[in-house]
């Protein structure tokens, strides 16, 4: 598994967990704060994974 992939496969558990927290937000905030959380770094996950690469599309075309 290339590790654009890994990091995207671990990006979409982080969201998974983030949902879960918003379904109990409403009875603690803390669960929002939580949700909140994890939904940025599946973004930095996702960004990192295309960095990444475009970065070795780039490498390879060199």
């Amino acid at each position: 598994m290339r590790v654009g992939e890994l990091l995207r496969s671990r990006a979409r558990e982080y969201e998974l967990l983030a949902s879960w927290h918003v379904e109990r937000s409403a009875g603690d905030p803390r669960h929002g704060d939580a949700a909140e959380a994890l939904v940025t770094v599946a973004i930095v996950l996702h960004e990192l994974a295309r960095l990444l690469e475009d970065e070795l599309e780039l490498r390879g075309a060199a």
